[in-house]
């Protein structure tokens, strides 16, 4: 029997597992989106609604987790910069016409994997390592075009996002693993609002299947953020090390 956008309640009540689960990947390290949005796609779901309602229903999660970081005092001033959220906002709206108009799947066969392996092989330095090779200051105009990438590949691309945000903040500001985490949930939730609203006025967003995941991911993002900020920070650091490394195999066997 169907129930919602064609989907029957046996594939809904598995959507809702994978987007608990996808909550707790974002509010941990981010690339929950490559294991909810490759599920929708199995259940029928168009690849472009699929990136929108994934888009939706983590924006939503991303607000839990940003208010637990907040009232745990995890968000540094200096962090928080208006011209590079709204350089990311303007970029994730380009990378949203893109995925309107084009497909990004040669980007992802090609490029992507070996960008991800890095991301995994990173955040598993010592940052004390880190720290004595890279005493050096990056230019804001650098910052500023690695967050303009961020944003216009979030927009359009989506899938591993958070993982790729994560080392660059750490890079660009030799973070600490929870640091990054936290200061990097804004910019995420800028990218998704942003080319989210382009995209269901465009009339890809399916909003009941969104509301239906969005309380999985809510429910996952409350339980993330908990680890993240409690005596198992190094699950958040593990995460981040094998997610990516997941992520590209099966990127470069599919490719």
């Amino acid at each position: 029997m169907v129930y919602i956008e064609g989907l029957t309640v046996e594939q809904l009540i598995s959507l809702s597992a994978v987007s608990f689960f996808a909550g707790v990947l974002n509010a941990i390290s981010g690339g929950g989106g490559m294991i909810l949005i490759p599920s929708m796609m199995v259940c029928g779901v168009p690849p472009i609604n699929a990136i929108t309602v994934n888009k939706f229903q983590n924006a939503l999660g991303s607000l839990a987790a940003i208010r637990h970081y907040f009232q745990h005092g995890l968000f540094e001033k200096k962090g928080r910069n208006r011209t590079t959220l709204l350089l990311v906002s303007f970029f994730s709206l380009m990378g949203a016409i893109s995925l309107d108009f084009a497909s990004s799947k040669a980007l992802l066969s090609t490029v992507i994997p070996y960008v991800l392996i890095f991301v995994s092989l990173y955040s598993v330095m010592p940052q004390k390592w880190f720290e004595k090779y890279t005493k050096r200051t990056v230019s804001t105009f650098k910052k500023n075009a690695v967050w303009s990438f961020m944003g216009a590949y979030g927009g359009a691309v989506s899938i591993g996002t958070g993982p790729l945000m994560i080392a660059a903040h750490r890079i660009l500001n030799v973070s600490s693993v929870r640091s990054a985490i936290a200061e990097t949930k804004p910019m995420m939730l800028v990218i998704n609002i942003t080319s989210l609203l382009l995209l269901a006025l465009l009339g890809h967003l399916w909003w009941k299947l969104g509301l239906v995941l969005a309380f999985g991911n809510m429910l996952g993002a409350w339980f993330g953020a908990r680890i993240t900020t409690g005596r198992y920070l190094v699950i958040a650091k593990w995460v981040v090390f094998i997610l990516p490394l997941v992520i590209a195999v099966r990127m470069l066997l599919e490719g």
